[in-house]
């Protein structure tokens, strides 16, 4: 049995130019605790193949490319019920 990571580290670096070259213009750093909860759903056969390929090429385990996957939808969900 294999269990979750206790925290993920997130840092997104956003980049600026000016007549001098690139620089950093910020860094955003989000951290996170996690609090695992099990739950079981089912795939088509395409999406459980193309879940195994994303793995093996990011070497990530399936479940926290699927966490992600739902983070990223929900941020996008947000933004979208922000513009209302």
């Amino acid at each position: 049995m294999t269990f979750p990571p206790l925290c993920s580290i997130k840092a997104k670096i956003f980049l600026d130019m000016n007549n001098k070259g690139m620089y950093i213009k910020h860094i955003l750093i989000e951290w996170r605790i996690n609090m695992a909860k099990r739950i079981n759903f089912y795939l088509t056969d395409i999406q459980v193949k193309r879940l195994q390929v994303m793995s093996k090429k990011t070497g990530l385990t399936s479940s926290e490319i699927v966490r992600r996957a739902i983070d990223e939808y929900w941020e996008r969900f947000e933004r979208k019920e922000k513009r209302k």
